[in-house]
């Protein structure tokens, strides 16, 4: 950022939308996508369960390997998932350092937390940041 007083303090305010909506809200998604994986896992074993003259054990030959790729997609779901999250904790700490080092940046930065026409970014908002003295905003 090479922006200082009131643009860095709007910046600021876009990089704590990023962190508290988009970075969660893609988040949340991952924790969707982990749901539906482990839905997925239900009745599996049912339907893999053969007699055992056809060979390959009680399940077959395919249901560990399946098993297996399934374990691996939900560790991989799961570190994205928690990974998005503290990137957004460090974002959050990052913006609230930036507005500490440059007092009219903070000035904005907290004009535009209470304003509210902006305010605390919440889950599911636009984030739309307009330009410094312009309004607009909250729908």
């Amino acid at each position: 950022m090479s922006a200082s007083g009131q643009d860095l303090g709007v910046q600021l305010y876009g990089l704590l939308v990023a962190a508290k909506n988009h970075l969660l809200e893609i988040a949340g998604q991952y924790g969707v996508a982990l749901a539906a994986l482990d839905a997925s896992g239900y009745g599996a074993s049912g339907a893999f369960s053969r007699p055992a003259e056809l060979g390959g054990g009680f399940y077959g030959p395919v249901y560990q390997p399946l098993a297996d790729l399934r374990e691996e997609l939900a560790q991989a779901l799961t570190t994205t998932k928690e990974n998005l999250g503290l990137t957004a904790d460090a974002l959050v700490l990052a913006t609230q350092v930036y507005a500490d080092s440059d007092a009219e940046a903070a000035a904005e930065f907290h004009r535009l937390l209470t304003d509210q026409a902006h305010g605390e970014p919440r889950p599911g908002d636009n984030g739309v940041v307009p330009p410094p003295g312009a309004s607009g905003g909250r729908p």
